[in-house]
């Protein structure tokens, strides 16, 4: 690590000796000069090798954890996906509802007038009392009460169960794909969010660090010690850096939005704060075991397995409509009339349907089956898209990761250079540009150490959403 503040006296009499005569900057100034550059990398640019990690953890603000946890509480979208859920557990439940008996009653009014009385008693309305002569009747009386149970139906209900309760399943893979899909959305926000966070501190330093050079600068040239085209470099890089505050301050803000916005939040006037610290531990992994994990694992693979399994069942259901049907039913009706008493008649049978000629059932059975090998082609296609993705987002990862430790260097020598340039205009052999250009160098290199820490944690995100694992990235 490389200590920007402490200078020595060995440092600073080996560099002032020989060339003492061209010296540009008054001691003083030049001091005041030092003193305002050495904050324009701050501490946080300074990499560990023990901990790599950036910026500072604000005392306020939502952890990782925290931003899921709110956001699984009030998104939409997972709002939605449990309603399917619930859609698909009473869609099941009416399925089984089907095998079990069915018990109606009804009841009924008739007036007939007079011109069309109804004879209540003979051999058309009670088999059982032949009675003469019949009663005539303007008015009707009802009441009854019926049952059927469903005795064989070539195994169509015991299929639709089937289907349905795969289909409960396959909602359940759909609530967890909705939830994997935000809870990456939420990290990749987070981390850019924190990276930017960064940026922007990172900036401000750099800023302030230019104003004040600006304002000792100024006093040189007006005491006549420094030329004017040193004050008016300087102004240049001030703009400069002003309008990048301004772009990072800008995407900063719309990061913000972003997460405030996935996290499902509604009339809040104020968006959502976050803290880290920005920081990236690697971990041992293997390709061969992402694989199989995301094999295992992954949502839309065993939401698709299901909906395999739900079309075979579509088949054993339009194969039904070709066999046999068979009902068990019962009946039971009490009539009365005005000049009637009451009387009730019972029936019961059992009711046999047999399809002699189904051509549409037979092109459903047809169309079902394709439809068994078209899902069986879907899933298919969807596993060498996993497989795909799953070592695209490992490649990425190892080369985000190797990307820290180049970035981490990029952070000491930038330091370095602008050590060196420093103490050679704290004795007057220096020029402001070299230092302004070792200045920009050493921001630069900071975001860059920033941009790389947020890059490997959103790879890392982006493998365990391959691999459907991104439930195991909620760690406080």
């Amino acid at each position: 690590m490389v200590d920007s503040v402490e200078l020595t006296a060995a440092h600073v009499d080996q560099l002032r000796s020989p060339m003492r005569r061209g010296a540009k900057l008054r001691p003083g100034i030049a001091a005041g000069v030092l003193s305002a550059l050495l904050v324009a990398v701050p501490a946080s640019a300074q990499p560990s090798a023990q901990a790599p990690s950036t910026g500072v953890v604000p005392s306020d603000g939502l952890t990782l954890a925290q931003v899921i946890d709110e956001a699984l509480k009030q998104s939409p979208a997972i709002g939605a996906a449990t309603a399917g859920l619930q859609v698909a557990a009473e869609s099941a439940r009416f399925a089984r509802a089907e095998q079990l008996p069915r018990f109606d009653f009804a009841s009924r009014y008739d007036y007939l007038g007079p011109r069309q009385q109804l004879p209540m008693r003979g051999a058309v309305f009670n088999l059982r009392q032949l009675v003469a002569p019949f009663d005539y009747n303007d008015t009707l009386y009802r009441v009854g009460a019926g049952v059927s149970l469903p005795l064989y139906s070539g195994g169509r209900i015991s299929a639709t169960i089937g289907r349905e309760e795969f289909g409960q399943g396959r909602a359940q893979e759909d609530l967890r794909l909705s939830r994997e899909e935000l809870m990456t959305a939420l990290a990749r926000t987070y981390y850019r969010t924190l990276q930017l966070q960064e940026e922007v501190r990172a900036t401000e330093a750099s800023l302030a660090s230019l104003r004040e050079s600006q304002r000792l600068v100024r006093a040189q040239v007006d005491v006549g010690t420094a030329a004017r085209v040193e004050l008016l470099k300087i102004n240049t890089r001030v703009a400069a850096v002003e309008q990048a505050l301004i772009r990072v301050r800008n995407g900063e803000e719309v990061a913000r939005t972003e997460l405030t916005t996935l996290m499902g939040r509604e009339g809040f006037t104020e968006k959502v704060q976050v803290r880290g610290p920005l920081a990236y531990t690697p971990g041992p992994r293997q390709l061969s075991e992402h694989l199989d994990l995301a094999i295992e694992q992954r949502p839309e693979l065993r939401a698709q397995d299901l909906t395999v399994s739900m079309e075979q069942q579509n088949v054993r259901i339009a194969h039904a409509a070709l066999l046999p049907q068979v009902n068990l039913n019962g009946f039971f009706e009490g009539i009365a009339g005005n000049a009637s008493p009451f009387f009730d008649q019972e029936s019961a049978f059992v009711a046999v349907s047999i399809p002699l000629f189904a051509a549409q059932d037979r092109v459903r059975v047809a169309r079902a089956r394709v439809r068994v090998n078209e899902a069986q082609e879907q899933l298919r296609q969807l596993r060498l898209r996993t497989r795909l993705e799953v070592e695209q987002a490992y490649l990425s990862l190892d080369a985000a990761e190797q990307q820290i430790a180049a970035a981490r260097t990029g952070v000491e020598e930038a330091q370095e250079v602008l050590r060196i340039e420093q103490l050679k205009l704290s004795v007057g052999k220096g020029i402001a540009q070299d230092t302004l250009d070792a200045q920009a160098a050493a921001l630069e290199a900071q975001n860059n150490y920033s941009r790389a820490l947020a890059d490997a944690n959103v790879a890392r995100v982006a493998l365990a959403r391959a691999t459907g694992t991104v439930e195991t990235l909620r760690t406080p």
